[in-house]
């Protein structure tokens, strides 16, 4: 059996006919990209190229490249082993350095405490963008996540199996308007997302090949290497303008059943995974969800590095984050940010995402069992 890393196709739900977007809508701007909302919020805030920004150094490439490219200097701070920042050491940095901008990420779906962080910073003159790119359906307290900074970011595609899902929310009055004046770009055309997401799924029904042995792997690492070193996909294509969404992201948003519906079997996958894997001895990040939380993914503390590489032998979608994604800069500084880079290498991330059910959920924990049958010292090393 194959798991796959990310939900499949809603067939009813994509070729529905709704057609217009929900009002709760109105307040998004488009993009291509996760990374391309966050130069247009950006922009959009008067943050010019040529400031600093204060960026958690658990973090991707595909964050910190483009804004190096644009001209943005970065300035990284270690986060805190729960997930937060911790507000008095990010307001010291941003000062020192005079930053304009401070980027918070909510990770893997789980709230990050923004509102005390927010309000010190904005006394000092500076932004607050929320990246919200796992969290599109996680709710803190009656609000969705994103309403306490400036602006939020969003990834959706990472939620909705959708070729498009940039996003971003302004909750200041005080922006750039004239940034959003560029008629936005032609939606992405759906055909071929659906023809590989199709393949895909057959595949995964079929259970050969293995998407994620390392044979695979290794020829995505080529194929995406070489698409780099062609054609600098991380800066050359960044795209400051909007999009208009997809037909199928328009159903997917104004279909508020499927949204709840999806909500619900994510949080009811975690639980299950959770519990499960915890009476197999493998310890969760995040034992009990927060109330209104919507993972992204089942995140477990693995210091024997061994969990992963065993699910994705077999077929499973596990992965570490953002893995050999995180920024050279954090890398060689293991000194400055020891946490980031110790998340990094121990924390393994399952899926619980709306696509799987319970033979996915029964697979995962066979695998995890037989795996502490065949190595039992694994649970007690972080002892």
């Amino acid at each position: 059996m194959i798991v796959l890393s990310r939900p499949g196709t809603d067939y009813c739900t994509a070729f529905s006919r709704h057609s217009q977007l929900p009002p709760e809508a109105d307040d998004f701007y488009f993009c291509p990209r996760g990374r391309d909302a966050l130069l247009l919020a950006l922009r959009a805030l008067r943050v010019m190229p040529g400031s600093v920004i204060v960026i958690p150094a658990y973090i991707c490439k595909s964050i910190t490249d483009p804004l190096m490219h644009m001209g943005y200097q970065i300035k990284l701070v270690d986060i805190e082993r729960n997930f937060q920042l911790d507000p008095a050491k990010v307001l010291d940095v941003a000062k020192k350095c005079d930053a304009k901008a401070v980027l918070v990420v909510h990770y893997f779906g789980f709230p990050c405490d923004v509102s005390q962080l927010a309000e010190q910073l904005r006394l000092n003159g500076i932004r607050v963008i929320e990246d919200c790119s796992h969290s599109f359906l996680t709710h803190s307290g009656n609000e969705p996540l994103g309403s306490k900074g400036d602006a939020a970011i969003f990834s959706m595609r990472k939620t909705l199996p959708i070729p498009d899902g940039g996003a971003l929310r302004l909750n200041s009055y005080d922006f750039d308007k004239n940034v959003f004046t560029t008629p936005a770009k032609l939606a992405p055309n759906v055909g071929c997302y659906l023809a590989i997401r199709a393949a895909e799924s057959i595949v995964a029904s079929v259970g050969w090949p293995n998407l994620y042995s390392q044979t695979v792997d290794k020829f995505r690492k080529y194929i995406r290497q070489s698409f780099k070193a062609d054609n600098s996909a991380l800066t050359d294509n960044l795209e400051l303008c909007q999009q208009s969404p997809s037909r199928l992201f328009v159903n997917y948003l104004s279909s508020e059943g499927y949204l709840k519906k999806i909500s619900e079997q994510v949080v009811m996958n975690y639980v299950k995974l959770i519990k499960g894997s915890s009476e197999l001895g493998q310890r969760p990040v995040i034992p009990q969800l927060p109330i209104g939380c919507v993972p992204q993914w089942a995140v477990f503390d693995d210091p024997s590095g061994r969990l992963v590489p065993w699910l994705r032998k077999h077929g499973v979608g596990a992965c570490h984050w953002p893995w050999h994604e995180l920024p050279t800069a954090v890398t060689r500084q293991p000194e400055a940010y020891p946490i980031s880079i110790d998340l990094n290498q121990r924390l393994a991330l399952l899926p619980v995402h709306q696509s799987i059910g319970y033979k996915q959920i029964a697979h995962m924990l066979h695998l995890i069992k037989h795996l502490v049958n065949r190595a039992p010292t694994i649970s007690k090393e972080s002892d």
